[in-house]
């Protein structure tokens, strides 16, 4: 009978080999932060060890004459061109622009979607007319299909720069052969004659697999010789991280009323009893009314629903996901039990082989058994102040943002919460940060179960990871050890630089958390509207198409206009709004917007006003580091010549 072909490949394997998307397809539907994810990825790898092979997963065709048919994978293909063209856009020549096309013509054929296929089409015939994704709003209205394939373009095309270290090509050039022979997927080819519609539907639609968290708990279970029950409960109150903690655990024990929120802060056996006869809280069965099941509401819950960036509607989304929570908390375990950090990186799919540290003995004695136990009780209270101090995806007037819904004493969720300092440097670090890691939480979830909660707390861990010269996962075990900061970046040497596009986008999320902590008029209206939002784009304030930028010649020659004072970041969208215009027409639309863009740009034309000259770019610059200092001084003071002094996280001092 026939079967899947199943082969490992990687683009170069591809050669003259032509993919449809049919017509069952949905169109290109990616964002930012899938984009972001998968882009952030391949570089995390490939900076780590450049030989090491990148799984992107697994695709599904079936041969279609010439053509092979993407029956699942479209996504992620398309993606994968988009960074091939970006690459190219950016003058950065490697194996991956072979990805790009087959006999002149583009490498993916869009079955219904011909406006799709001739844009695509036009991008790589005419690269000169075609500099970047951006197409006119006026078009966009009369072909939507194009959306979103040009917006993520824009982002890519964006990100890419920040890669390169030193030299605008070389190591992107690296980093785009990366992409091309070490990124490998599992292709299964389907068999003539499937149904290939049908096998679209199925794929789509088919059970939930056993995952790794689930193959992760069985033999976690299987360590514990009695009683496991209570501990498969406390698993599943953390898991669903689509809802709230006290829900789970109601939910998972079976739990009414009489409890308070703190009663959630760790599992104690006898608030928490599985027997309904012993547990005062337990639910009882009693017949109810087909009038009261229509009216009932959930009384846990009084937030609208979350729509994911994969179109699922939950209670909230978190930052995080599972796998990822039980990662830090590892590690949390692990440093708390004087052992080493996690010898694999730290990655979802390195899930089953990161924990054989403690699943791995065969023969387990009454101490390992506690151990395992210890774990899983630890694991409750880290779910515990995830909820509580950690910020997560909500629903705002019909927007999707980052923010906190305090429990209240009824245990439900209150309405979303101001903004803090705690609320926007978290999210601050959730956008700079790996979105596959979040290497900063394993520190700040380490402090809150020690009851430290001040937003500084969080500061310093910004701030340490900001300076230091190591990886996130070196750097936040050894600020978990209160291991002292010997080697520090040179920010303010970095800053001063001329690197243009190419500055990493932190050092402008850093200075809007620091110049939103320091505003003076917090009651501007466009002030108080204004929050961290996902930016890709490092933009010219003073554009290098402005007619008069001969301003920017500093006294003594040099040319300002790719310098830190002259630049801001911001989304892909904000910059379509602002365009090649100069700064005088700028200035009017910022002074339009309802909230600002960025607060960087507000104190530069608070500074310029219309009037942009070299020397006014320099005195925004200089400010921008003089704010950086006094925040690094106010909270990291220098021990000694060389050394910072970083408060241990391990709550003795």
């Amino acid at each position: 009978m026939s079967r899947f072909k199943s082969s490992l490949i990687n683009i170069a394997f591809f050669q003259d080999q032509q993919f449809l998307i049919p017509a069952y397809q949905r169109p290109y539907v990616w964002g930012d932060l899938q984009i972001k994810k998968m882009l952030s990825d391949f570089w995390e790898t490939f900076n780590k060890n450049p030989d090491e092979i990148y799984y992107l997963g697994t695709v599904v065709t079936a041969s279609s004459g010439y053509e092979e048919e993407l029956i699942d994978g479209q996504q992620r293909f398309t993606t994968l061109w988009l960074i091939a063209l970006a690459f190219e856009q950016l003058g950065v020549k490697s194996g991956l622009s072979s990805f790009l096309k087959v006999k002149n013509k583009v490498r993916l054929t869009f079955e219904i979607r011909s406006e799709v296929q001739e844009y695509l089409q036009a991008l790589i015939d005419d690269p000169v007319r075609t500099q970047t994704f951006k197409i006119p709003g006026e078009i966009l209205k009369e072909k939507p299909f194009l959306s979103g394939i040009a917006h993520a373009g824009e982002i890519i095309v964006k990100m890419l720069p920040q890669y390169s270290a030193s030299g605008p090509n070389d190591r992107l050039r690296d980093f785009a052969e990366y992409i091309s022979t070490k990124v490998f997927f599992v292709k299964n080819t389907a068999p003539a004659h499937t149904d290939l519609k049908k096998l679209f539907t199925t794929l789509n639609n088919s059970g939930v697999q056993l995952e790794q968290t689930d193959i992760l708990k069985l033999r976690l279970l299987e360590k514990i010789k009695v009683k496991k029950l209570p501990y498969s409960k406390i698993w599943e109150s953390c898991e669903n991280m689509d809802n709230y903690f006290e829900h789970n655990v109601k939910e998972a024990f079976q739990l009414t009323d009489g409890l308070v929120p703190d009663n959630f802060a760790e599992y104690k056996e006898d608030l928490f009893l599985l027997s309904s006869n012993d547990n005062p809280h337990a639910a009882t069965i009693r017949k109810v009314s087909l009038a009261e099941i229509l009216t009932a509401q959930d009384e846990t819950q009084n937030v609208k629903s979350v729509k994911t960036r994969d179109g699922r509607e939950v209670v909230c989304e978190s930052i995080i996901t599972f796998p990822q929570l039980l990662l830090h908390t590892l590690r949390i375990y692990l440093h708390r039990e004087c052992a080493d950090d996690l010898s694999l990186p730290f990655h979802s799919n390195n899930l089953l082989e990161s924990f054989e540290v403690i699943t791995a003995p065969e023969v387990i004695t009454s101490e390992d058994e506690d151990k395992i136990k210890w774990f899983f009780l630890l694991l409750w209270k880290v779910r515990y102040v995830f909820d509580k101090h950690i910020v997560k995806w909500v629903e705002k007037n019909g927007e999707r943002l980052l923010g906190k819904r305090l429990v209240t004493s009824e245990l439900s969720r209150g309405p979303i919460a101001e903004k803090n300092a705690s609320s926007m440097l978290q999210s601050m670090l959730y956008f700079t940060g790996n979105y596959n890691t979040q290497m900063w939480l394993s520190p700040y979830l380490k402090k809150l179960i020690e009851e430290k909660t001040e937003t500084v707390e969080l500061e310093i861990i910004d701030d340490y990871l900001s300076l230091s010269l190591l990886s996130d996962k070196q750097a936040t075990w050894n600020l978990m050890s209160g291991t002292p900061l010997a080697e520090k970046l040179d920010y303010a040497n970095y800053l001063n630089g001329e690197l243009g596009t190419h500055f990493k986008h932190y050092w402008f999320y850093k200075l809007e958390y620091v110049l939103w902590k320091t505003w003076t008029d917090r009651q501007h209206q466009q002030f108080r509207d204004y929050r961290m939002t996902s930016k890709n784009s490092v933009e010219h304030i003073c554009s290098q198409k402005d007619e008069y930028g001969t301003r920017l010649y500093a006294p003594d020659g040099r040319f300002l206009l790719h310098t830190f004072g002259n630049l801001t970041l911001l989304s892909v969208g904000q910059n379509s709004s602002y365009g090649n215009q100069d700064t005088g027409k700028k200035y009017i639309d910022h002074l339009k917007k309802t909230t600002y863009d960025s607060l960087k740009l507000a104190r530069f034309f608070g500074l310029c006003d219309r009037d942009v000259t070299a020397e006014k770019v320099e005195i925004h610059n200089e400010e921008m580091i003089a704010l950086l200092h006094r925040h690094y001084e106010k909270l990291l003071l220098p021990q000694e010549e060389n050394d910072i002094a970083i408060p241990t996280l391990e709550g003795e001092a």
